[in-house]
């Protein structure tokens, strides 16, 4: 699996969902660390008609993925199995997929 990094802020511990330059709670520093890439899918959406540059990617499955660390993040599904996807199934951080933004996986031994 690799690694998923996110931030956290030195003062109050929170855990920001996507790069920030400040912490939004207390505007204290905000530091990186590796989480650990793993959660399960709390909605999802399957995209089958998209911009024709994305065509060899359809369906896109959209999915909204809370982290082992308590926070969510919005990241597209890929994998032959992506549209067996459902709500609470398990996910881990996909080792490359075709965006440059974090993509997920189903988690190997997953039943969905």
């Amino acid at each position: 699996m690799s690694a998923l990094v996110l931030q956290r802020c030195a003062e109050c511990d929170y855990i920001a969902n996507f790069w920030r330059i400040g912490c939004p709670r207390c505007l204290g520093q905000l530091a990186a660390f590796d989480a650990q890439g793993a959660g399960v899918v709390t909605t999802f959406s399957i995209i089958h008609r998209w911009v024709a540059r994305f065509d060899e990617h359809l369906p896109i499955v959209l999915v909204v993925v809370e982290l082992a660390e308590g926070v969510e993040v919005m990241a597209s599904l890929v994998g032959d199995d992506r549209v067996n996807v459902t709500v609470g199934a398990p996910v881990e951080v996909a080792p490359e997929g075709w965006s440059s933004k974090s993509q997920f996986r189903l988690a190997t031994g997953s039943t969905n």
